[in-house]
């Protein structure tokens, strides 16, 4: 598949398997060559001028010579025409004895290419100073250029060190990158291996991603010190560079230590995974060892106390609620069923319980097998489901919610009401019931849960509660219950509510503050009664 088709290509080309870091290479190649591109543009354009004043050149010393060879010729055609004048006057007083018309066709023939030689000869001198005109500024352009030229080889010659530089952190490979080979060949290379895969990522992107990863898993990496430093600073020191080129060029790097020696994050993985498979040969029977001893000892009592703490707290909670008349004749009670297992190498919550409140001298070894199969195998599932979502767990917080045994049951409330058996209490139940039977169903369970984990504290501890819109929805007949109850079970209680007075003759007193903000005032008063179980009358 695609993953197992990447992995033999970075193999092959001897990458990591770190695509953050290779993404950030990628990205400073792609750079270094767009300038590089933009720098061999510059240099053909001027060796393109350079060429074309050297044709220019060659073009004036070419006219130079036409014109040396018109005004030889012109100065021949003067020779020739004093003495073909000479000459003609001669053919003349021959003409005048024998007709030649051809003599004279050619006479008016050579009459007119000595006219023309002039503006020739002008045509040629104006053309030429076009062509010097041409030459001094490709001069100029020259001259102009230069030092633009020998930026950009300084630039070149930098980025070329800092690609090396980052080359020899051997985070990319190519096989093809032979002794000897220059800079530019090997940035071709890797550009090749890599940039379309990143071609759409930018350097801004990449390190973002980088740096989230990495705050979001140092945490689980303190032992290994990781720390985030940046690459190249001390040659950019160096460079006449601007903030644009230290941007692009510098890089983070992520390092760490491993027994107590300064490595590179990637060299880590390559400890731990050759750590790893030497311990796992040895570590199974250990780890064997490690949950018999765990288990048949220190959590396993400890789990067997908090689950008898835990059945005591529901008998409690439901000898409170059956105990409570309430003028329905309605009845709750609580259980708390142990959950089933839908994985082969688990056990059920039941039969892992029972196991668990068997003494460890009575323990046979094949249930002692059991337990210990069940734990790896829950510790295993929550190592795989944080991997799948990406979230790294230290071992601990997976013993720790392994071992909840709350994780391993769940609450169920049931109804009865006069004459009638009990009923698991569902949802399509609860709508049916009228209102004092809802706020019943509501407030029994949570108060009786509230006093029965008060049972556990001092005689002399005050048993306090405090809600927020108390017994909202809940009509008055039924709040008359609801104190009933508070008061019964022994509360002392601090309530707030916009229409809740409290004056029921459920309440034996109370104190009552009453908030006053007329108009939007700024500042609010406070008027104070006291109900006395029959009269309430303000302070």
């Amino acid at each position: 598949d695609y993953n197992a088709r990447s992995k033999e290509i970075v193999d092959k080309l001897e990458l990591p398997h770190n695509y953050d870091e290779i993404d950030s290479i990628i990205l400073k190649v792609k750079d270094y060559k767009k300038l590089l591109g933009k720098t061999v543009n510059s240099v053909n354009s001027l060796k393109e001028r350079n060429a074309s004043v050297e044709s220019i050149m060659d073009e004036i010393a070419r006219i130079d010579m036409d014109l040396d060879d018109m005004f030889e010729e012109k100065r021949r055609l003067k020779a020739d025409d004093f003495r073909l004048n000479a000459e003609l006057l001669k053919v003349r007083e021959r003409l005048e004895i024998a007709d030649e018309s051809g003599v004279l066709n050619r006479y008016e023939e050579v009459k007119a290419r000595l006219k023309e030689i002039p503006k020739e000869t002008e045509l040629e001198a104006a053309y030429i100073s076009r062509l010097l005109g041409d030459v001094e500024k490709d001069i100029e352009s020259i001259e102009r250029l230069t030092p633009e030229l020998d930026r950009l080889d300084m630039r070149l010659g930098m980025l070329e060190e800092i690609f090396m530089l980052e080359y020899k952190l051997n985070l990319v490979h190519d096989k093809r990158v032979k002794d000897n080979v220059s800079p530019i060949e090997i940035a071709s290379f890797v550009t090749d291996a890599w940039a379309e895969e990143y071609v759409r990522l930018k350097k801004i992107d990449l390190s973002d991603r980088l740096q989230q990863a990495y705050y979001k898993n140092a945490p689980a990496l303190v032992k290994y010190q990781v720390s985030l430093t940046r690459l190249f600073e001390d040659v950019l020191n160096k460079l006449d560079t601007d903030e644009a080129d230290n941007l692009i060029l510098t890089r983070i790097d992520i390092r760490t230590a491993y027994n107590g020696v300064d490595i590179r994050f990637d060299e880590l993985k390559n400890y731990l995974e050759s750590d790893y498979e030497s311990l796992s040969m040895i570590l199974g029977e250990e780890d064997r060892r490690l949950f018999e001893d765990i288990l048949s000892d220190t959590i396993s009592r400890k789990i067997r106390d908090k689950i008898k703490d835990s059945k005591a707290w529901v008998k409690q909670m439901n000898s409170l609620m059956e105990s409570m008349d309430t003028s329905s004749g309605l009845k709750l009670s609580l259980r708390w069923v142990p959950k089933k297992s839908d994985v082969v190498e688990q056990l059920d919550t039941k039969e892992l319980v029972d196991l668990l409140l068997v003494e460890p001298e009575l323990m046979r070894q094949e249930d002692m097998d059991k337990l210990t199969t069940h734990f790896k195998s829950r510790i295993y599932e929550a190592r795989r489901m944080g991997e799948e979502l990406n979230n790294t767990e230290s071992f601990y917080k997976l013993m720790k919610d392994t071992l909840d045994y709350r994780q391993w049951y769940e609450f169920r409330l049931y109804y009865s009401k006069t004459g009638e058996k009990k009923k698991e209490l569902t949802n399509h139940i609860f709508f049916a019931f009228s209102g004092g039977e809802k706020a019943m169903s509501m407030y029994v369970p949570l108060f009786s849960a509230v006093k029965a984990k008060y049972m556990g504290a001092k005689d002399d501890a005050p048993l306090i509660i405090a809600l927020d819109e108390a017994f909202a929805g809940v009509d008055d007949n039924n709040i008359k219950d609801m104190f009933r109850l508070v008061v019964e079970l022994g509360f002392s209680f601090i309530m707030n509510s916009q229409y809740l007075w409290g004056d029921y003759e459920t309440v034996p007193g109370i104190s009552i503050y009453q908030l006053l903000r007329p108009e939007n005032a700024k500042c609010v008063s406070v008027i104070a009664y006291i109900w006395n179980g029959h009269v309430r009358k303000m302070l």
